[in-house]
C-alpha cells in the first residue's frame, strides 16, 4: 500500500514538474516572439518608400528621394544620400554601395539624359557588375588618405617629357580624347604641403596640395593658380544652370576623390593666360591605402 501510494504521489510530482517547465518556456516565448515581431515591425519601417518623394532618416543616415518630369518620358529618378547632414562622396565606380539602414544603397552615376535613376538609388545597375561595399562615413573622419599624382599634356612642353605607353594610363584619359599624353611628372606623393606643378610667365604658377581636414571634404585636392584656372574631372557639357550661375571665385578651387584605397581619378587643369591659348595639363590621381591620424 505505502508502495503504490509512493508511485502515484511520484507521477503527481512529474506532471508537476512537467507543467512548471512548459509555463517557463511559455512565459520565455512571450517576450522572444514579441522581440521578434517588433524587430520585424522596426525593419518594416525602414522600407524605402519610391512610390513618392520625400526624404528618409535613420540615426545618422539621410535619404532623399525625388522624381523629375513626373509621367512623362523622359521621367527621372534622383536619390541624394548623406550622413551627419553632409552628402556622402561619389565613389570610384558604379554600383559601389553603402550598408544603410535601410539595405544597400547603389551608386548608379550621374548620367546626362533626363530619365532614369541618377545618384543613389536603391537597386544596382543591372548592366554593370556588382560595385564594392563602402567604409561606413563615420570611420572615415579618423583616416588619412594618401594621394599620388602622375602629370601628363597633350603636348610637347619645354620640360623634358616622354611619351606615356601604360594601357591603364591611357584608358583613363581616354574621357579627354587625349591619344598620345606626354608625361610631365612621373608618380609623386602628395600631401597637405603646397606642390609646383608649373611655374612659366605666360601660364601663371601652378600648385596643388591635399586639402585641409573639412568635414564637408573627406578627401580633396586643392589648387591654386597665379593666372587663370579651370579644374574639371571630366570632359562633361556645361549644362543650363551652370551658365547662369554666378561668376566662379578666382580663389583656390577644390576637387573630392572617393576615400577608397585604389581609386582612381583624372584632373584636367586649364591654365588660361591673359593673351594667347590655355594649356591643358591632365593628372592622373590614385588613392593609396589609409593611415589613422596621429
Amino acid at each position: 500500500m505505502s508502495q503504490h501510494r509512493e508511485q502515484h504521489l511520484s507521477r503527481i510530482g512529474g506532471v508537476a514538474w512537467g507543467f512548471s517547465v512548459s509555463l517557463v518556456l511559455f512565459c520565455v516565448a512571450i517576450p522572444d516572439a514579441s522581440a521578434l515581431g517588433s524587430r520585424n515591425k522596426r525593419i518594416a519601417t525602414l522600407q524605402l518608400d519610391t512610390t513618392q518623394a520625400g526624404p528618409h532618416q535613420s540615426g545618422p543616415w539621410t535619404y532623399e528621394y525625388t522624381v523629375s518630369l513626373k509621367g512623362s518620358r523622359s521621367e527621372g529618378y534622383h536619390g541624394k544620400l548623406s550622413y551627419n547632414g553632409v552628402e556622402v562622396p561619389d565613389p570610384a565606380n558604379l554600383n559601389d554601395f553603402y550598408n544603410t539602414p535601410w539595405g544597400p544603397i547603389y551608386w548608379v552615376g550621374r548620367p546626362v539624359v533626363l530619365f532614369g535613376g541618377h545618384g543613389w538609388m536603391s537597386k544596382p545597375l543591372p548592366s554593370d557588375p556588382k560595385g564594392e561595399a563602402l567604409m561606413d562615413p563615420g570611420e572615415l573622419t579618423d583616416l588619412v588618405f594618401p594621394v599620388r599624382v602622375k602629370v601628363l599634356a597633350s603636348e610637347e612642353l619645354a620640360t623634358p617629357d616622354r611619351i606615356e605607353k601604360d594601357a591603364k594610363i591611357l584608358a583613363a584619359l581616354k574621357d579627354f580624347d587625349v591619344n598620345e599624353p606626354h608625361v610631365q611628372r612621373d608618380w609623386f606623393s602628395l600631401k597637405q604641403d603646397w606642390v609646383s606643378l608649373h611655374d612659366t610667365k605666360r601660364w601663371g604658377h601652378l600648385e596643388i596640395r591635399v586639402a585641409q581636414s573639412d568635414p564637408n571634404r573627406l578627401l580633396a585636392l586643392e589648387f591654386r593658380n597665379t593666372a587663370g584656372l579651370d579644374v574639371t574631372t571630366s570632359s562633361r557639357n556645361i549644362d543650363f544652370a551652370e551658365l547662369i550661375a554666378a561668376p566662379r571665385p578666382t580663389g583656390p578651387k577644390f576637387i573630392e576623390l572617393p576615400p577608397q584605397v585604389g581609386a582612381v581619378r583624372t584632373i584636367k587643369c586649364t591654365l588660361n593666360p591673359v593673351i594667347g591659348d590655355p594649356l591643358d595639363l591632365y593628372l592622373i590621381c590614385r588613392v593609396e591605402r589609409p593611415r589613422r591620424k596621429r
